[in-house]
């Protein structure tokens, strides 16, 4: 079957999701660093970045205290991995920083960066860096995960669903097979 009429239905949907991120090739592996401008409070993002009920319905179910220094892992149900990792620094509603580690593979670092402005609009930057190995990968899941995360805070969707196809798309973007 062929999502892409309802993912093209969707990305139209969403405030200014379409923005790939930049990767970029580092002494210590690869970033990929995403910056949306969402048209929600700092506080409403927090929210969706840190309330497990709301995590579950754009990322992964969590666990963690929210505390530096706690472990965390995110379960993602629609492939089964977990990834785990320790808070690195967390400021209320401004900075989420956290090591993420799937089983077999070195560590790398997610930092969220949040900053509300003059309009009441929440600038957020997420950087994940100490990349190896299929950067792609990473940039493709990121990108979708930033559009459901955006579709959470619109209202627009209560579950979690992957969007196969477009993961795949968005891949193939990253990956310099389409432009």
């Amino acid at each position: 079957m062929n999502m892409l009429p309802e993912i093209n239905n969707l990305l139209s949907q969403s405030e200014d999701m379409s923005a790939h991120g930049t990767i970029r090739k580092t002494s210590e592996g690869y970033s990929v660093q995403f910056e949306r401008i969402l048209p929600y409070s700092a506080e409403k993002v927090w929210n969706a970045l840190t309330n497990p009920a709301l995590l579950h319905t754009w990322l992964a179910e969590t666990e963690t205290d929210w505390q530096p220094g706690s472990a965390i892992a995110l379960h993602f149900t629609q492939t089964g991995n977990i990834n785990e990792g320790v808070i690195i620094s967390i400021r209320q509603a401004s900075l989420l920083e956290y090591t993420w580690q799937h089983t077999g593979t070195e560590p790398s670092l997610v930092r969220w960066e949040l900053q509300q402005d003059k309009e009441g609009q929440c600038n957020l930057t997420l950087t994940h860096s100490l990349l190896k190995g299929d950067v792609y990968a990473f940039a493709a899941g990121w990108h979708v995960h930033l559009r459901l995360l955006n579709d959470v805070l619109a209202g627009r969707l209560q579950r979690f669903e992957w969007f196969e196809d477009e993961w795949k798309l968005e891949y193939a973007y990253y990956a310099g097979d389409i432009a």
